[in-house]
C-alpha cells in the first residue's frame, strides 16, 4: 500500500476487473450489484501480460488522478510471489494454483486480499482494487466531475491499450453517484422554485384576499429569501451541496 500525506475525509475509487455490472443506482447510497453481475468470458487473469497490465494500472497512475493510497492485491500477490523465489508474473499453468495460495495469507491494507477476488471453482473471475484520491467527498460537484472524467480516460486508455484478454476494467465511487444525485436536484431546483412561489402567492392570496397586499407579501418573502441566499453563496462564499439544496 502506498500512502501520501493525510487529508480529511479523503474519497475513494474502485477499479473492477474483469466484470460487467448493469446495477440501478439508488438516489441515494451505493448500487445495488445482487444478482447484476456478469464475467467477462474474454477476461482472462492468468495470462501473464493480464496480471502484467492490472500491476501497471495500480503502480502507474498518472497525477492527475490524485492517489493517495492504493489498495491493489496485483501488488501483494507479486511480492508474495518474489519472496518465494518465484517470478512475476505467474506461468497460466500455475496462477490459479498459486492464487489459491496467496489468498490464504495474503494482506491486501487492513483486509484479507481474497476479499478483492471473485473466484468460481478456484478460478479467478474477476477483481478490484481500491484508490484513495485526494479528493474531499465533500469536494463541489464541477471537481468531482473532472476527476471523474480523468480516472474515464485512464480506464478507456487501459481498456485500448491491452491485449483483448485484458480488457473490461471500470471504476465507480460513492463520490460520483453523490455528484449526480447533487447535479439532479441542482437542476430541478428551478422547477420547484417556480411551483413553491405560485403556490406560496395563491396560498397569501386566499388569506389576504387583497390581490396588492398578497403580491408585496410575496415580493417581500422572496426579497428576504434572496438576501440570505446572497449573503451564505456570494459574500461567504458557500458551496452550494446537496444539503443545502434539500435546506
Amino acid at each position: 500500500e502506498k500512502n501520501s500525506p493525510a487529508l480529511v475525509a479523503r474519497a475513494t475509487v474502485e477499479v473492477v476487473f474483469g466484470m460487467e455490472v448493469e446495477a440501478r443506482t439508488s438516489f441515494f447510497g451505493k448500487p445495488n450489484f445482487k444478482n447484476s453481475f456478469d464475467f467477462l468470458k474474454k477476461f482472462q487473469m492468468s495470462r501473464p501480460w493480464t496480471q502484467r497490465n492490472m500491476y501497471f494500472f495500480c503502480t502507474r497512475a498518472p497525477a492527475r488522478l490524485r492517489v493517495a493510497s492504493t489498495r491493489c492485491w496485483i501488488e501483494d500477490f507479486r511480492e508474495f510471489s518474489l519472496k518465494r523465489g518465484q517470478r512475476f508474473p505467474v506461468s497460466e499453468a500455475f496462477f490459479d494454483d498459486r492464487v489459491q495460495e496467496f489468498m490464504a495469507v495474503g494482506v491486501t491494507g487492513a483486509a484479507s486480499s481474497k476479499e478483492y477476488l471473485w473466484v468460481r471453482d478456484n478460478i479467478v473471475k474477476a477483481s478490484y482494487m481500491s484508490f484513495s484520491v485526494d479528493v474531499a467527498e465533500s469536494a463541489p460537484v464541477e471537481e468531482v466531475y473532472e476527476q471523474m472524467r480523468f480516472w474515464d480516460e485512464y480506464a478507456k486508455e487501459y481498456n485500448t491499450q491491452v491485449e483483448r484478454n485484458a480488457r473490461g476494467t471500470w471504476h465507480t465511487s460513492e463520490l460520483w453517484v453523490r455528484a449526480a444525485a447533487t447535479e439532479r436536484m441542482v437542476g430541478s431546483m428551478g422547477r420547484e422554485l417556480a411551483i413553491s412561489g405560485i403556490f406560496m402567492f395563491f396560498l397569501l392570496l386566499a388569506f389576504i384576499r387583497n390581490i396588492l397586499l398578497a403580491t408585496i407579501a410575496y415580493f417581500t418573502a422572496f426579497g428576504t429569501v434572496g438576501s440570505i441566499l446572497f449573503v451564505l453563496f456570494v459574500v461567504l462564499e458557500w458551496k452550494m451541496g446537496s444539503s443545502e439544496i434539500i435546506a
